[in-house]
Formats: structure tokens, C-alpha cells, sequence
């Protein structure tokens, strides 16, 4: 191989320094390689475009790559030029890209969000303790795996432990008051009922104080349960309450009357010799009260 010359030396030698000057350059400096002019790599970098503010997110507008702008308190990146339209339809599309999250307005997201540490938002309005694998909703320190301070709603209802059974689920849980009705009832001095449902399973007491009543054989019946009965046929359920509390204007012997649920009514029954006969009002008087409390289920 044949040594080189000294004009090919001093060529590599002049061309090692434009590299140097291409690598290290300022940014306003240009080199001449051969026939070409070529700046600065600092010089090239210089001339990237640079991320532009563009405010709120506005349809109908021009967007360029590199655009940020604000949607529900998060900012975006667009890559790719493009006429606004809607934002879910443009961002699905892949033109616009999640740049930064602020977590003091909404978070929209097209795809998943992993994280690898706590979250927290806000003080207490959520916490997520990764290192103890619970979740506190208005508790910054959740104590067990779902902490709730405060009230919650389930539109679908709990299973309890490992049970997965729709039979099993306790969908309901409601307490509240309701206006019981007595036939054949001129003047109400009370009138009051009380309820507590859970599942299908509901809690009943009234009290009924009633005046002017018409003595007659007009059937005994309370009407205004706040729930009609799953059944009220007698080889299914057939729930009923005896007179308690407070009783005044009764003909029969009170430890014979009992009130069965009969729909959304309580119906009077008596014993009569061993059976049971239906309760009306020539068994009490023009002046009757008592009170009665009855369990039963309900038809959903």
C-alpha cells in the first residue's frame, strides 16, 4: 500500500477540523465540507421546531405538529396537521397525544393509565396505596382495602365474602315512613306507620287511633303497606302481627285478633272455636286503637 501523500494528509487533516467545528460548533456557525455548506449540529438543532402554545382546544381550527393545546384541564400534542373537528373523534385517531396530565381538571384518556407508585387526587377526594394494595375515597389513608368516608351507592347491589349469586345480592336498603288507612274510619287521632326494608325482607309498625268508626260486618282491613307481599296465599307465606302496645275499643278478646298480610293490606282474622275467621268491625267499636307490627317479604 502505497504511503499518502502530503495533500491527502493535510486534506484529512483541514476535514477533521470541519468535523470538529460540525460537532462543536455554535449554533449560528456554518462549515464548508467539500462543495457543501452545512451548519453546526447545535445549529440544527436550533432549527427544530419548538412545541407552540396554543391555548383552549377549539374546533374548526388549523393545527400544526407540535401544537399544544389545553382540553379539560390536560394538555396535548398534535402529530399530525389537521382542521379540528371533534377531539375524541381526532384524538382516537392518533392525532392528538397526551402531554401532560393535570390532575386538577378532568383526565381524559383513550387508552390505559399505568401506574407504578400512589396516586392521590385531590386532599382526600381519592388515594390509591399501592404498597398496601388499598383504595381510600375522602381518606388520604385508606386502613383496609376499599375505605369509604362518607356515604356510598351501589346501582347493582354487594355480594358478601366469595359468593357471586344474583339470588345473593343485597340490592336494597330503605327506611321511611308510610299512611296506614282503616275501613269504615270517620276521624283519624293517629295515624302513623314506620318501615325499614332489607333485600325483600320488610319491617312494619303502625299504630291506628280512630274515631267515628261504623260498627258493622264490613271487613276489618288496613290498607297503605309500603311494599305489596311477595305471596299471600296461605301454603307460601302468610305473615302476621297481633295487637300491641296501646288498645282501646274492642269487642273480641284481643289475644284472638291477628292482622296477615294480604297484598299491600293487613287483613283482620280471628280465632273462632279452632279456626280462623275473617275480623270486621262488629268485633270492635265506634272508638278503636291498638298497635301492630309485621315482618314479611316483599314482592321485589
Amino acid at each position: 500500500m502505497a504511503n499518502p501523500t502530503q495533500a491527502q494528509i493535510d486534506k484529512l487533516t483541514t476535514n477533521l477540523s470541519r468535523y470538529d467545528s460540525i460537532i462543536n460548533g455554535a449554533y449560528n456557525e456554518t462549515v464548508t465540507l467539500d462543495s457543501h455548506t452545512v451548519k453546526s449540529v447545535s445549529g440544527y438543532l436550533a432549527g427544530l421546531a419548538a412545541n407552540t402554545l396554543r391555548g383552549l382546544w377549539a374546533t374548526a381550527t388549523s393545527y400544526a405538529i407540535k401544537d399544544i393545546v389545553d382540553k379539560s384541564g390536560n394538555w396535548y400534542v398534535c402529530l399530525e396537521p389537521h382542521p379540528a373537528g371533534t377531539f375524541s373523534t381526532d384524538l382516537a385517531a392518533g392525532k392528538w397525544a397526551l402531554y401532560q396530565i393535570n390532575l386538577s381538571g378532568d383526565l381524559d384518556l383513550s387508552g390505559d393509565l399505568d401506574l407504578s407508585g400512589d396516586l392521590t387526587v385531590g386532599t382526600t377526594t381519592l388515594k390509591v396505596d399501592s404498597t398496601n394494595n388499598r383504595v381510600g375515597i375522602m381518606t388520604s389513608s385508606p386502613s383496609k382495602e376499599l375505605d369509604v368516608v362518607g356515604e356510598g351507592r351501589f346501582s347493582a347491589g354487594i355480594l358478601f365474602g366469595s359468593d357471586t349469586s344474583a339470588a345473593n345480592t343485597l340490592d336494597d336498603y330503605e327506611e321511611g315512613t308510610f299512611t296506614p288507612t282503616l275501613t269504615n274510619v270517620g276521624t283519624y287521632v293517629t295515624q302513623y306507620g314506620r318501615y325499614t326494608k332489607i333485600g325483600r325482607l320488610v319491617f312494619v309498625h303502625l299504630k291506628l287511633h280512630a274515631t267515628s268508626v261504623t260498627v258493622d260486618s264490613t271487613a276489618f282491613v288496613i290498607s297503605g303497606l309500603p311494599f305489596s307481599a311477595e305471596s299471600s296465599g296461605d301454603t307460601t307465606q302468610r305473615s302476621s302481627g297481633v295487637i300491641e302496645g296501646d288498645w282501646n275499643g274492642w269487642s273480641t278478646d284481643i289475644s284472638n285478633i291477628r292482622f296477615r298480610v294480604n297484598g299491600s293490606s293487613l287483613q283482620g282474622v280471628k280465632n273462632n272455636n279452632g279456626t280462623s275467621a275473617l275480623l270486621t268491625h262488629n268485633d270492635a267499636t265506634t272508638v278503636v286503637e291498638f298497635h301492630t307490627t309485621v315482618i314479611y317479604y316483599a314482592a321485589t
